[in-house]
């Protein structure tokens, strides 16, 4: 759908999502390989710790993905456990996996849960470079 827009390059699609949406961002990325990249903020993180199905499924997907994948969230989300092991298993399946674990954002596990919305200072320079690699971008300094 998105790929058939006159305004897109069909050739360099990525995906992102935060939290429920960093779940599908993982499972969009395991399911097409012509993703380009895959940025999944804050991915189960309420419900890594408790829901062993749903995180066993998650790091069998990352090892099969070829999608670039980037794992991103703050020191004080509900459980930091997706960002430390889905780039490794993206890695031990033979593909591109980085993860970024920021310092704690507000006093709450909600807050930092939240940090894309609330600090996107803190991560905006390394989502954006890693899009640049892995789409094959340009920017200037002004971010265009």
């Amino acid at each position: 759908a998105i790929r058939a827009r006159p305004d897109v390059d069909a050739a360099r699609v990525a995906v992102t999502g935060v939290s429920y949406g960093g779940i599908l961002t993982l499972m969009a990325a395991e399911e097409d390989s012509t993703l380009r990249a895959a940025v999944a903020f804050a991915p189960a993180a309420m419900n890594w710790g408790w829901n062993a199905p749903l995180r066993e499924r998650l790091l069998a997907g990352a090892r099969h993905t070829r999608v670039p994948v980037l794992v991103l969230q703050a020191a004080n989300d509900w459980n930091v456990g997706p960002t430390r092991e889905v780039p490794e298993a993206v890695r031990a399946g033979g593909g591109r996996g980085e993860g970024r674990l920021y310092p704690a954002i507000g006093g709450s596990a909600g807050e930092g849960h939240s940090f894309m919305m609330l600090a996107t200072d803190l991560w905006r320079h390394d989502v954006l470079g890693f899009l640049d690699r892995q789409l094959g971008v340009r920017r200037t300094r002004a971010g265009r």
